[in-house]
């Protein structure tokens, strides 16, 4: 080779190499290996304990909603006052034809110049509905009979009669009632009042209470009393409830009959009240009589 060459050809062939080793250098076979990556692992999931719940509570059962009690209206057969006799018939809530144990009975009369429906103006469903679906009572039934002949004289007529012969034995026989005195009670507002202290001091095997509401006036003379109470045994007088308003136009017989069982020591409750002889007296204290009445009734069941 030309020397004057060889400068120029020992230049070019370490240009060669220059560029032979850059493009090995570039090749992705000559790149340094990637560091290793750990491929994305899966999700951790921590096995955590279940929760611990507390146990469902009982679901307690869902107590029988009764619809409220009903009054009913009969008429009863009598050969005694010349035609039938009507009654209105209160059936509790819940009420069922063969009870665990038979029903008290609580035979409501109204006054002069009234009828059976007298009870249900002053409210008697929805306040007997109430006091016995809060417990305040037992589930009774209540008998309220019509009087026809009401201006007739209690002496005189035989209503009364048509009652202790005719309708009792009718409920009886068609409901299902405590057969007991102590499961019978007796009231009556004025002269239902009279009719309910005659019948159930003459008639103390019957009825074991007794409520009498702005009584008018004594139904017996004191000697006539004296003579029914000496029939009564020892610890056998009905349970006796007497009550009249303060403006009430007949609250000096009342208060005298009043007296007289005090003298013949008779245990009664006495109860002198505001208000007349009117509807709206009655009313006010119908769920105090009714109380009065059903706690009476329940003990003697007991």
């Amino acid at each position: 080779m030309d020397d004057k060459r060889r400068p120029y050809t020992l230049l070019l062939l370490t240009i060669l190499s220059v560029l032979t080793l850059a493009i090995t250098a570039c090749s992705p076979s000559a790149q340094a290996p990637p560091l290793s990556t750990p491929p994305p692992a899966s999700p951790t999931r921590l096995s955590l304990p279940s929760p611990t719940l507390p146990p469902s509570p009982a679901i307690a059962a869902t107590p029988t909603v009764c619809p409220q009690g009903s009054i009913v209206r009969r008429q009863i057969d009598t050969s005694l006052i010349g035609k039938p006799l009507t009654v209105s018939v209160y059936l509790p809530p819940c009420f069922v034809a063969n009870p665990e144990n038979d029903y008290a009975v609580l035979y409501l009369l109204h006054g002069q110049a009234s009828d059976d429906t007298l009870w249900q103006r002053l409210g008697l469903q929805a306040t007997a509905d109430q006091l016995i679906t809060a417990g305040k009572i037992p589930p009774i039934l209540i008998i309220m009979p019509r009087e026809e002949y009401y201006l007739k004289s209690v002496l005189e007529s035989a209503f009364g009669q048509a009652l202790m012969e005719d309708v009792l034995p009718w409920v009886e026989a068609s409901y299902p009632t405590c057969r007991q005195r102590q499961c019978r009670a007796i009231g009556g507002i004025s002269r239902g009042a009279t009719w309910a202290v005659q019948l159930g001091i003459e008639n103390w095997q019957t009825f074991g209470v007794i409520g009498a509401h702005s009584l008018p006036g004594a139904p017996f003379s004191p000697a006539r009393l004296r003579v029914l109470l000496e029939t009564i045994p020892a610890g056998m007088t009905p349970s006796l409830y007497l009550d009249t308003g303060r403006l009430d136009r007949y609250r000096r017989p009342t208060t005298e009959f009043h007296e007289t069982l005090v003298h013949f020591e008779v245990p009664h409750e006495w109860h002198l009240l505001e208000g007349a002889h009117e509807e709206v007296y009655w009313e006010a204290h119908l769920s105090a009589y009714l109380t009065w009445y059903g706690s009476r009734l329940d003990s003697s069941r007991e």
